[in-house]
């Protein structure tokens, strides 16, 4: 029996890793997602501006933009916020078993919160050189989930019982940065970044009458990196007139280890992800107007089909790519900026899926310092397996799937402070 109850938590926690539909919040788990917004002002506008002269935030993915920075010495600090709603619906039938509806029988909103810093700052060379440093939150594994099981061939909808999934785990980039011109319009710079962090599993599955498989049972599981995974970039920034300026970046691959080990039963499982190469450009064109509009775009690919799971052969994983757009404008003496974006991404697991975003931001500039404050907005829906198999609770797996709707909500609050 006990045989047979770590099979079936390694199951759950695997979490049909080989489904070939759209995994979303199981990939979520297993692999983590990245996050792509490190300043407010960069939410703002959607994720946009490889070009954007005077982004710090973004120098972080294009190290060539930390030369065209305001002021020798930067500092940035801000906290994320992002809400997770969760909806799981299955599919019901009339009596003569034709497809009725989809009826919610789990609901979960969650809030999720992570500080970020950063720092610019121009050496005092007779060669103009400038370093940027900080951390930011950059693999995002934390999820929660909750259901109540109930009897569906039973008149008063009698409870079997609760399933419970709790991940903790952020692994945040600490970074350092460098940025040179090599001509009087033309930027060049390289990133250096490293990941540290652990991933925190609970999965607890609490029967609550007879006829289960087994009694209640709660499994830990600790993700603890196996390495010391390495991030590069290269960037570069060409400024071609006053109003407009273009910018590309390179990331390379990387790889990411784990050692899992399951608290209750002693069990290590070693795991290895290789993250893959992405490549991008944008454009960033000004307006002459009152306004001091700002327009970006961007587009980046990223080698999607090389991404590999030690654990998992075949991924038939594709290449995707994201298209991002922003807009920026000025009003009562350039103290008011206000933002909008959108951003596009197909998915590398589901061509018929892709992921948008909707985001508008704004903030308030005066003399050295930067108040900023953003929102976005993303909704999905995909279809899923169940995520516990009802055979636990004495009743047979259903084969359909369950329709799974995600909203989720971004928040980015920071402060700029340009010292001298």
């Amino acid at each position: 029996m006990k045989t047979l109850q770590l099979i079936l938590i390694i199951l759950i926690f695997s979490i049909y890793s080989q489904a070939q539909f759209a995994k979303l919040n199981l990939t979520h788990m297993r692999y983590g997602d990245e996050n792509k917004f490190y300043s407010a002002q960069m939410l703002g506008v959607a994720g946009s501006g490889l070009a954007h002269r005077g982004s710090m935030a973004l120098s972080i993915t294009n190290p060539a933009l930390i030369a065209p920075q305001k002021g020798k010495l930067n500092l940035l600090a801000g906290l994320m916020v992002d809400k997770l709603i969760e909806d799981r619906q299955f599919p019901y039938y009339d009596s003569f078993v034709g497809f009725n509806d989809f009826g919610s029988y789990s609901y979960n909103l969650n809030y999720y919160f992570a500080p970020y810093f950063q720092f610019n700052y121009q050496l005092p060379l007779k060669h103009f050189l400038a370093i940027q440093g900080g951390v930011i939150p950059f693999l995002d594994f934390r999820y929660h989930y909750a259901e109540e099981v109930r009897d569906p061939f039973d008149k008063t909808d009698k409870l079997l019982g609760y399933n419970w999934i709790k991940q903790k785990g952020l692994l945040n980039q600490f970074f350092l940065g460098f940025s040179t011109k090599a001509l009087s319009n033309l930027s060049l710079g390289l990133k250096i970044g490293f990941i540290q962090g652990s991933i925190d599993s609970t999965m607890k599955i609490q029967p609550r009458t007879s006829g289960s498989l087994f009694t209640e049972q709660l499994q830990k599981r600790t993700r603890k990196l196996n390495n010391m995974p390495f991030l590069i970039n290269i960037g570069a920034h060409y400024i071609i007139n006053k109003r407009l300026a273009v910018g590309a970046f390179v990331q390379l691959p990387y790889q990411v280890e784990f050692k899992n080990h399951f608290q209750n039963d002693s069990i290590t499982v070693k795991e290895k992800f290789t993250y893959p190469l992405q490549i991008g450009s944008g454009i960033d064109y000004r307006f002459q107007s009152i306004l001091q509009a700002r327009v970006f775009l961007d587009f980046i690919f990223n080698f999607s089909n090389k991404f590999t799971d030690s654990r998992i052969a075949n991924l038939n994983y594709r290449q995707t790519f994201t298209l991002r757009g922003g807009t920026e404008f000025f009003f009562f003496h350039s103290q008011l900026p206000v933002r909008l974006g959108f951003a596009y991404n197909t998915l590398p697991y589901n061509h018929n899926l892709a992921n948008t975003l909707l985001t508008v931001g704004t903030g308030w500039y005066l003399n050295h310092w930067h108040l900023d404050l953003a929102a976005g907005l993303n909704h999905q829906e995909f279809y899923q397996p169940d995520l516990f198999p009802d055979s636990i609770y004495g009743l047979q797996d259903r084969t359909d799937l369950d329709r799974v709707q995600w909203t989720n909500y971004f928040f980015r609050l920071d402060v700029t402070i340009n010292l001298f």
